[in-house]
């Protein structure tokens, strides 16, 4: 499997209030990308935007709606 450089790529995560979701985004910002987060939990989201120095958008992407 090919490792692909992370540090300074720029990363959307959907998903990211969810436990996975979480985790993967904890390891990309570790790795050193900077990312944009999404997930319908807004508090949860807020707070691990903040705790990653991250970007954050609540979003449901089921709903296309809001995805415009």
């Amino acid at each position: 499997m090919t490792r692909v450089p992370l540090p300074g790529a720029r990363v959307l995560l959907t998903g990211a209030t969810g436990g996975i979701g979480q985790a993967i985004a904890r390891r990309f910002a570790g790795e050193g990308a900077q990312l944009l987060l999404t997930g319908r939990r807004g508090e949860l989201l807020a707070a691990l935007a903040e705790e990653l120095g991250a970007e954050s958008a609540v979003i449901d992407l089921a709903s296309r709606e809001e995805v415009d």
